[in-house]
């Protein structure tokens, strides 16, 4: 069965996953599994079904329809409902830890500032302009999340594949703050033309 698999969907905790398999040319279907550890082997784990129920997709679009039903199934389970509110908050602290709450508060935070201006500030240097671009189009994560300044706090946080400056330029929306799943790098595109896009990975000692 594996030499069918198209391709597997995680969880943003990495909890759950869903496996995408080709059964033939006009059917696929998702295949939901959940992490579980092993108590005689304390470091490893592994993925087993969560059901033996399989999600069948027909026609000509069923694997968009397959990643569809993977990425809403993971988002109901839980697993992947991660809200912008608390993406905003893991976002600011993970890359801006040092800045005082007067300066959050004066600069980033409060109406009328933007969570990018830890840059435009200086408060944390980042690449930016082409050279940012460029940052971003090196890096081999696939897997990249993202929220926009004025999404409304409830929602759930956007997730994509494979992204290139100029699509997130032309095709997204503007104030968008791009990032890994562990949060190493940053890739901001504003919507203000002198400033950004800023690119800012976190340096490993």
């Amino acid at each position: 069965m594996r030499e069918n698999l198209v391709d597997v969907i995680y969880s943003f905790d990495e909890e759950y996953r869903y496996e995408i398999y080709k059964e033939n040319a006009d059917l696929y279907y998702v295949w939901l599994q959940k992490k579980v550890h092993d108590d005689y082997m304390r470091d490893e784990m592994e993925f087993v079904s969560w059901s033996d129920i399989k999600d069948y997709i027909h026609k000509t679009d069923c694997l968009e329809k397959a990643y569809g039903i993977g990425n809403e199934g993971l988002r109901c389970l839980g697993g992947n409902y991660v809200t912008v509110k608390e993406i905003k908050y893991k976002w600011l602290g993970n890359f801006a830890p040092n800045i005082s709450c007067e300066d959050k508060k004066e600069h980033i935070t409060s109406s009328g500032n933007y969570l990018w201006h830890i840059f435009s500030w200086n408060y944390v240097e980042a690449i930016v302009g082409d050279k940012a671009k460029k940052e971003f189009e090196r890096l081999r994560t696939k897997r990249m999340y993202s929220f926009n300044q004025f999404d409304n706090d409830e929602e759930i946080i956007k997730e994509y594949d494979e992204l290139t400056p100029d699509f997130i330029e032309n095709e997204l929306v503007d104030d968008i703050y791009l990032f890994d799943q562990s949060f190493k790098w940053t890739y901001v595109n504003t919507h203000e033309s002198m400033c950004g896009p800023y690119f800012f990975m976190i340096k490993t000692k």
